[in-house]
């Protein structure tokens, strides 16, 4: 079964497409709109452990998409009964909402976790604006954790230990401090723009599924009823 399209070529899968699947399957931007069962990363392993599953099927379900010569996907079918196909597709694309809904909740804590990241980081920055030389031995209440304070004194205002993360510190200026605190509100600030970015898409599929559904239980309904007004005619 091959067709001939205008920008590309449906035809079987074949043992050798494992290398140009393993490289257009690896792609993150594929991987971040399927489930998570998908892998990722997604090596030449990967590629012929699913090849040796599809290509052993006696009547195989599973197309090659061919571009200029090498395979960069594939498409498949199942074949269903009538309301009970729909009924079926319908308990798997609630599974799929039930995954969407869970990767959603996940994608939002991790965004808010960066945000509240990026609030710490803007308020050490006020903090380091506030500091002058004038400073200098003045007494203050220094925090070891955020409910433990201990009594200190103020050195060298330009001299500073900067916390870099799991526990390790540098010393930098206060010039260079500042540097460092807007690079990482920098680094967080786009990974929850990233973030964003991501629940948008999985909302879009979401509610996608969502609406094929309600287009699913409306058909079911629909032949339901045409099989009732059968079996009343009949009787």
């Amino acid at each position: 079964m091959e067709f001939d399209l205008s920008q590309a070529r449906i035809r079987p899968l074949r043992a050798e497409d494992a290398a140009s699947l393993a490289e257009h399957a690896n792609d993150p931007v594929v991987a971040r709109d399927l489930p998570d069962r998908f892998p990722h990363p997604y090596g030449l392993g990967d590629a012929h452990k699913w090849l040796s599953t599809v290509l052993a099927e006696e009547t195989p379900h599973v197309l090659a998409i061919e571009v200029d010569g090498a395979c960069v996907g594939t498409i498949g079918w199942k074949l269903r009964d009538d309301v009970e196909r729909l009924t079926r597709e319908i308990v798997e694309q609630m599974n799929a909402t039930a995954e969407f809904e869970n990767e959603i909740k996940q994608l939002h804590a991790r965004h808010s976790g960066l945000k509240q990241a990026e609030g710490r980081f803007r308020q050490s920055k006020d903090a380091l604006a506030a500091i002058s030389k004038d400073d200098q031995g003045r007494r203050m209440l220094v925090p070891l954790t955020q409910s433990l304070y201990v009594p200190g004194e103020l050195g060298d205002p330009d001299q500073l230990l900067v916390e870099l993360g799991t526990g390790y510190y540098i010393e930098k200026s206060q010039a260079g401090a500042t540097e460092l605190l807007d690079r990482k509100i920098g680094t967080v600030s786009k990974n929850a723009e990233d973030i964003n970015t991501v629940v948008a898409s999985k909302q879009q599929n979401y509610d996608a599924i969502v609406q094929m559904m309600q287009v699913k239980m409306a058909q079911i309904q629909e032949r339901r009823s045409e099989l009732q007004r059968q079996q009343d005619r009949s009787g």
